[in-house]
């Protein structure tokens, strides 16, 4: 092994390591304890019906569901989940309300019912102040949920470090509301950034919501 090779060695083993363990850090930040696995909501128990079960299948069926998020987020974003919706493998998606291409993409939904639309919890603006957007409500309303630029926490660990539970739940009721007030019928709900598996309040918040 030449002496250039091996420095390369030296300095690339540590590189990789170091990503590696901040990767691990990454998403046990992102997919928290909180989780509705990790809360016992998903059914697990050899007693009962295992999910797979529930959703019609045999209990030892391997499920795939292809699932695009972040619908509404830009208008790039929006046609490209629709069109795999449309022409590809993918079942599902999810709508982030508060963005910037929120009522184009409920005109969409408008005309095609039937597809199977959730609504994509938004506590985050992730593109800053290039391309950023606030809250369903003001920021009198739920300040906490705003940076001094007027708009959403552009990182997870800043929502968390700043966040009201109360206003964020607040914030997620309305995003729910505006949807179902707009006549849509959504299919189910999930996390952008997975925000609220990162804190129990808010999770328990999200579930009592989910029920409601």
């Amino acid at each position: 092994m030449t002496k250039v090779r091996f420095l390369y060695l030296i300095i690339l083993v540590p590189i990789i390591f170091l990503f590696a363990i901040l990767s691990a850090y990454t998403l046990e930040q992102r997919y928290g304890p909180y989780s509705g696995f990790q809360l016992g909501d998903v059914p697990i128990s050899e007693n009962g019906p295992t999910l797979a079960e529930q959703l019609g299948f045999t209990k030892d069926s391997i499920i795939v569901i292809v699932h695009a998020d972040d619908i509404g987020m830009h208008i790039d974003q929006t046609n490209g989940s629709f069109e795999t919706m449309q022409y590809g493998m993918v079942k599902t998606g999810s709508i982030m309300v508060p963005c910037p291409d929120f009522d184009r993409t409920a005109k969409i939904w408008a005309k095609n019912p039937n597809l199977d639309l959730g609504i994509h919890l938004t506590l985050n603006s992730d593109w800053g102040e290039e391309y950023g957007w606030g809250g369903v409500l003001p920021k009198s309303k739920v300040p906490s949920l705003y940076n001094s630029n007027g708009i959403m926490w552009r990182k997870p660990y800043k929502l968390m470090a700043n966040m009201d539970v109360e206003e964020a739940l607040m914030e997620l009721e309305a995003q729910i509301l505006k949807v179902l007030e707009a006549g849509h019928k959504p299919t189910h709900i999930d996390g952008h950034y997975g925000n609220y598996y990162m804190s129990y309040d808010l999770a328990m918040g999200v579930k009592k919501l989910s029920r409601k």
